[in-house]
Formats: C-alpha cells, sequence, structure tokens
C-alpha cells in the first residue's frame, strides 16, 4: 500500500506493508481525509512528528474480530488510551498518560490507503452524511466540546477569533447552540461563509476592548491568546483552541488582574457532531478548498513554501551577480528548477505582514532571473502560480475587505488583481510556447485540440495558467 511520510518538514510517499491487525482493532480502508492546521504544525516541527499524518478521515472497515463492522463506513476518535489507569477508569481516556494519538503521537496516522484503530473508537456514519462531509467529524467534535465544558446559555455573547476551518466550525456549533456569536476574522470571503446562517462577523479590531463574556481562540497564531485575553470581561473565560509550534508568549498580568479563567480545549465527543452533520445543521459543503490524491501529497506539501527558502534565495541571487556568464547560466537553470518544484510562493504563516513584504522579492527575483534566461520553465511555472497566488491572497482579498468601506478603492484593488492575474497568464503561457510554439494562438482557436499536445510534466503550467486567466476573466467582471 502507499502512505504519506512526514520527516523533518519533508513530505514524501512511500510504499508499504499493510499494517498489523492487532487484538481488538480494526483495518480500515480510507475513503477521504482532511488536513487541518494541526498537520500543518507537525510538518513545521509540532511534537517532533515523524511518520504518517492525518486524523480527519472517514473510511471503510475491510478487517475485524468483530465481523459485523466489516464493510461499515466509520469515522474514528484519535486517542487511543490504554483502558487500564486510572484517568481511563474515571472515563478521561483522553487524558491517558499511556496514550497515543492517530497521526500526532506515535501511532501511524490516516494518509494512508489503509489504517488501523480499536473498534472502540469507530463510529459508524449515516448515510445522510457524504464522505467529504463526514471528514469534518472530528474537528466538529472538537468544536462540541466546548457546550460540555462552559455553560453556555441561550443568547450568551460570544466571540470566536479564527476565521479558518475550525473557527467556522465553532462558530457555526454555538450559534445552532442559541449563542449570540461574533465571529472575528481577517477574511472576508471565508466569513461569508457562517454569515449566511445568520453569524455576526466582523474584522479583528486592532485596538480590542474587554467586551465579551466568553472569547474563545481559534486562530492557529502565536498571537491570538494575547488578542482573546484583551477582549475577555473580568472573570469570564477565554477557550484557548490553537496548537502552536513552539513557546507561546503571554503577559499573564491581565489573566491574573482581570480574574480570567484560561480553559485549554480539544479533543470532543462525536455523537452530536455526527448529529449536527447528519441533520444540516452545520454545513461544511464551502470549507473544502481542494482535493487530491495520496500520490500528490508531496506537491500538495511543497504548496506551502517555506521562508526560510526564501532567504536561501536571495543569497543565491546576489551570487549570480558575481558569477561568470556560464556559471550564472546554469545556476539560472538549477536555481529555476528548484523554485518550480518548491510549489507556491505562499506559506502558511503567523505573521501575515511578513509575508507580504517578502513575496514581491521574490515575484521580482523571479522576472530578474527571466530576464537572464527568458525561456527556463521552472522560473516560467513559478512566476505563473506566484503572481496568481499573490494577487488572489492579497490584492483580491484587500479588495474583499474594503468593499463594504469603500467601493471605490474595492475596484481599484480588482482593477490591479486583474492586471497580476493576466500577467500571471503570459507567464504560463510563455512556460507552454518554450516546446510548442504559437501554442497561446491555438489554444485560443481550438482548447481542446491544443491541451491534447501536452504532456503529463506540462500539467501544473497549464493549471496556473487556466486559473489565472479564469481569475482575470472574474476580477475584471466584478469591477
Amino acid at each position: 500500500m502507499i502512505a504519506v511520510h512526514l520527516e523533518s518538514g519533508r513530505v514524501s510517499v512511500r510504499r508499504e506493508n499493510l499494517p498489523r491487525l492487532a487484538p481488538g482493532f480494526a483495518r480500515i480502508h480510507l475513503l477521504e481525509g482532511g488536513i487541518c492546521s494541526t498537520d500543518l504544525q507537525l510538518q513545521r516541527g509540532y511534537y517532533g512528528f515523524s511518520g504518517t499524518p492525518g486524523h480527519e478521515f472517514v473510511g471503510e472497515v475491510v478487517d475485524a474480530e468483530d465481523r459485523d463492522w466489516v464493510g461499515k463506513r466509520v469515522a474514528g476518535e484519535i486517542n487511543l488510551a490504554c483502558g487500564r489507569c486510572g484517568w481511563c477508569a474515571r472515563g478521561l481516556g483522553r487524558h491517558c498518560p499511556r496514550r497515543t494519538v492517530l497521526g500526532i503521537v506515535k501511532h501511524p496516522g490516516a494518509f494512508r490507503e489503509f489504517l488501523t484503530l480499536p473498534v472502540r473508537n469507530l463510529h459508524p456514519v449515516p448515510p445522510a452524511i457524504p464522505n467529504q462531509h463526514a471528514v469534518f467529524i472530528e474537528p466538529v467534535a472538537a468544536a462540541c466540546e466546548i457546550l460540555d465544558q462552559l455553560k453556555i446559555a441561550k443568547g450568551q455573547r460570544v466571540a470566536v477569533l479564527g476565521d479558518g476551518k475550525l473557527g467556522l466550525l465553532i462558530a457555526q456549533v454555538l450559534h445552532v447552540h442559541g449563542a449570540s456569536v461574533h465571529l472575528f476574522g481577517r477574511h472576508r470571503h471565508k466569513m461569508r461563509i457562517v454569515e449566511k446562517m445568520g453569524v455576526a462577523t466582523g474584522i479583528v479590531p486592532k485596538k480590542p476592548g474587554r467586551a465579551w463574556p466568553i472569547v474563545v481562540e481559534s486562530t492557529g497564531s502565536s498571537g491570538g491568546l494575547r488578542a482573546a485575553i484583551a477582549m475577555c470581561e473580568p472573570r469570564d473565560a477565554v477557550v484557548m483552541k490553537s496548537t502552536v509550534h513552539g513557546l507561546v508568549s503571554v503577559d499573564t498580568a491581565p489573566v491574573i488582574v482581570n480574574e480570567i479563567t484560561l480553559v485549554g480545549s480539544r479533543c470532543g465527543r462525536f455523537e452530536p457532531a455526527i448529529h449536527l452533520l447528519a441533520s444540516g445543521k452545520v454545513r461544511v459543503g464551502g470549507l473544502i478548498s481542494e482535493e487530491f490524491p495520496l500520490e500528490r501529497a508531496p506537491a500538495a506539501a511543497a504548496g506551502k513554501l517555506k521562508w526560510h527558502m526564501l532567504r536561501r534565495t536571495a543569497v543565491v541571487f546576489a551570487a549570480l551577480l558575481l558569477t561568470s556568464c556560464s556559471v550564472k547560466k546554469y545556476a539560472i537553470h538549477t536555481l529555476g528548477d528548484a523554485l518550480a518544484a518548491s510549489g507556491a510562493t505562499f506559506a502558511s504563516d503567523d505573521d501575515p505582514d511578513l509575508i507580504r513584504a517578502a513575496v514581491p522579492f521574490s515575484l521580482k527575483l523571479i522576472e530578474t532571473l527571466l530576464a537572464e534566461n527568458p525561456r527556463q520553465q521552472g522560473l516560467l511555472l513559478a512566476a505563473a502560480r506566484g503572481f496568481t497566488q499573490y494577487a488572489f491572497a492579497f490584492v483580491q482579498e484587500d479588495a474583499d475587505e474594503a468593499q463594504d468601506t469603500d467601493r471605490a478603492a474595492a475596484a481599484a484593488l480588482r482593477a490591479r488583481a486583474a492586471k497580476l492575474y493576466f500577467r500571471a497568464r503570459n507567464y504560463g503561457l510563455r512556460g507552454l510556447e518554450v516546446k510548442h510554439p504559437d501554442f497561446a494562438a491555438r489554444l485560443e482557436a481550438h482548447p481542446k485540440e491544443a491541451a491534447k499536445e501536452l504532456k503529463k510534466s506540462e500539467v501544473p503550467v497549464m493549471y496556473w495558467t487556466a486559473l489565472s486567466w479564469a481569475a482575470a476573466l472574474a476580477a475584471s467582471h466584478d469591477m
């Protein structure tokens, strides 16, 4: 079977033997798996993890001692408790000191063709929940855990910080419960998902006041907890949902002076989560950004450019200015391939201002190198991808945020985004024409026939060309 492997931040696909079926365990064929912020933190070094990641999944049982389980579609609780200690006896197996955790601590994760879990961890998935939605059972359960930890009355005012997947799920769960929820984030298009359900939203305030009796921190960033503490009313509670690699620095004085209760919150019961998804009360369709097979996991992971690579690129660029012509061409070719293989020009990072400042340098570096070697395919791919993602992640995002307050500014930003998308498209077309002269003309006249000329290795260039072209037309239409 094939399995995704993560080690020292690098993702690969390996061939492995089927996992051994221990007593009391079931062997499960993976149907769908979900990537969450914890998986990204593992890639950055959280827990010093090495092995197969993945803990959000839906699968089909193919083997178990209890044959009644075979053929059932299941989701699984991720904590594997010993079942013998005092914590387990008290029903707190999630905190068993001997526990392993699927895809996180000493138990191979779900990003493999076949995985194993104890039968006692499994929950049948009802037909009303499709595979794509069943992947969300585990994070919805984590959102429901808040209701088991705190007494939240109907109409209780709750602020949720963070518009990532978990924040959007928490906002929905608390809203369905009857709380008066306000979701604070930075991305208008994400917050619109819960706005349709009646959840109030807003941009994270720069100077938050102590206005909220309950604040749920789910930003996934090191600064989220500080912001949550600053927003919490005296003698009330902050729920901490983010797991972040590295130490988080927090001034404890406001916590002590204002007598704020900090509540750590992790996994939750699956039963209420399954009910919410089966009933359609929690909606997750809009939270799926992309799908790909296990074999493409390394390429998907490469879409998160590590910023230390950007620093290395700067050093190489300085060296190019000093080398001879032949060495320069070789270095440009090598660097171009490295930039293409590195994936996107953006990364998950807890400092968006740093990313915003750094990415233009990377893009201009690519263009400078292209001036030396205009037909280097790796650089052309990196340019097509980089300008597309920069336009989407920053320029178009700024336009969405400005729409409600300054429509003229929003229109100007969309116009700029369209120009950047067209710029990306042109680089993509240049990349395709390296081996297919006049390909752009044939693509416009007879797209299906032109596409048949491409080889498998050229699909990434074609993908970013098509995506940037479509985005440019959409942005132009919105102006």
